[in-house]
């Protein structure tokens, strides 16, 4: 936990066996006090991940303004090659997933 805290602003906490984005934190967005707090509360296991920016890209929302949409990229292997990608995006929170209103698409490489 002190290592995780200690480098919160780099981290994206989520709750072990958990999906829908519920438990996520964000490191940058809690004090290091608060999310020593929340990580250590119930003895909730939980994962760290590297919190990688990704570009934003401006797309018509469903009342045609123009909103930056933010994205999550998730890498799928077979064995030791990238087979694809999950690109998922939402307009409202750098935690993005479809039971959340993100979408979701794929892209596949060769």
């Amino acid at each position: 936990v002190d290592a995780a805290v200690a480098d919160k602003d780099r981290l994206v906490f989520k709750r072990s066996y958990t999906y829908g984005g519920k438990g996520v934190l964000v490191g940058d967005q809690h004090s290091p006090e608060q999310l020593r707090t929340l990580l250590t509360a119930d003895g909730s296991a939980w994962v760290a991940q590297r919190r990688v920016y990704t570009s934003s890209l401006e797309l018509r929302a469903a009342d045609g303004r123009t909103v930056p949409y933010l994205f999550v990229l998730g890498m799928f292997l077979y064995g030791d090659q990238a087979s694809g990608l999950l690109v998922r995006a939402a307009a409202h929170s750098p935690v993005v997933n479809v039971s959340q209103g993100g979408g979701a698409a794929w892209a596949f490489v060769e």
